[in-house]
Formats: structure tokens, C-alpha cells, sequence
């Protein structure tokens, strides 16, 4: 393990998560959609476990394999995300010791 600390994600899991919505809703599955949208089944593991933010190339590929804008699935996913990063950031304000 490396000395460096994991940096948190916010995209990467409400990525996954739209994905996969969309995906069901269109009968794939999301081995089925990785392979359309001709992603590395890795990365893909990699955003599900939200340990790295997703690549625009990604999100693009998977929105043109999902047949829905790119503009409007990439809205959605940083909708989401800044959502999750500034709960986050009151969460920790809340907690922070007070002077």
C-alpha cells in the first residue's frame, strides 16, 4: 500500500449509479453496456468502488452506448455529485472541533 491518502470522489458512484439505472431500464446489463460503450471492464470496477472519478470519454461512450445525450447524462452526473461533495462538506464542518 502507498503512503499517498486516496483522494474522496464525488462522480464516480452517482456515474455508476445512472448508468446502471438507464441500463435496466433498456434490458442491459452492465457487462452488456461496458462492452457497447467499449470501456475496460476494470475501470468500470474502479468507478462502481468509487475510487477514481470517471473519464469524459468514458462518460460519453456509455451516455452515445445508452442512446441519451451526452449533455444531459453528464448534467446529471455533476448534479449529483456537487449534491454529495457539499453534504459531505457540511458533514464535516458540523463534526470539525470549535476553538
Amino acid at each position: 500500500m502507498s503512503g499517498r491518502a486516496r483522494s474522496e470522489t464525488f462522480y464516480s458512484r452517482p456515474f455508476v449509479r445512472l448508468a446502471s439505472k438507464i441500463a435496466a431500464e433498456k434490458g442491459l446489463t452492465m457487462d452488456e453496456l461496458v462492452a457497447r460503450a467499449q470501456i475496460r471492464e476494470s475501470r468500470m470496477t474502479r468507478y462502481e468502488r468509487g475510487t477514481v472519478e470517471p473519464w469524459i470519454s468514458d462518460v460519453f461512450s456509455v451516455a452515445k452506448a445508452l442512446d441519451v445525450s451526452p449533455i444531459w447524462f453528464f448534467g446529471q452526473i455533476l448534479t449529483e455529485g456537487k449534491a454529495a461533495r457539499a453534504a459531505r462538506m457540511r458533514e464535516s464542518a458540523a463534526t470539525a472541533p470549535r476553538p
